[in-house]
């Protein structure tokens, strides 16, 4: 599925979403998995703000370990602050691993280079989401 945040987060800059547009988007991001879930999750909140934040942590949280996915699920969270919480132990989960994430990245030390952006990301964004 391509990715077509770019456009809801265009709209929301200049004027807003209609009713259509809203649906359109919630459709997108939530009837299946994928990258215009996770890159769409912040449009959303964007949109809808804390009335979302339920919905938005019930599949966020499945992309932290994901090399590509990861880090931008994560800025979603910490655009999420205060609402995003929920998340903390996932992400100190992440954080507090022991073994490095099995990723595939072409080699050993891009995959090293991956696992710690994710951890720095992790890092990052808990402290965004803590007072």
């Amino acid at each position: 599925m391509p990715d077509r945040s770019a456009l809801f987060e265009w709209l929301l800059d200049h004027g807003g979403l209609t009713p259509e547009q809203s649906r359109r988007l919630r459709g997108l991001v939530f009837s299946r998995p994928g990258g215009m879930q996770v890159f769409g999750a912040r449009a959303v909140w964007r949109h809808e703000g804390p009335a979302a934040a339920g919905e938005l942590l019930a599949v966020l949280p499945q992309y932290l370990d994901d090399d590509l996915f990861g880090p931008v699920a994560m800025a979603t969270l910490a655009a999420m602050g205060e609402h995003a919480r929920p998340a903390l132990p996932h992400l100190r989960a992440l954080i507090d691993r022991r073994t490095r994430l099995p990723l595939h990245a072409g080699s050993e030390d891009a995959d090293m280079n991956a696992d710690e952006q994710l951890l720095e990301a992790a890092r990052q964004t808990v402290t965004a989401v803590t007072p």
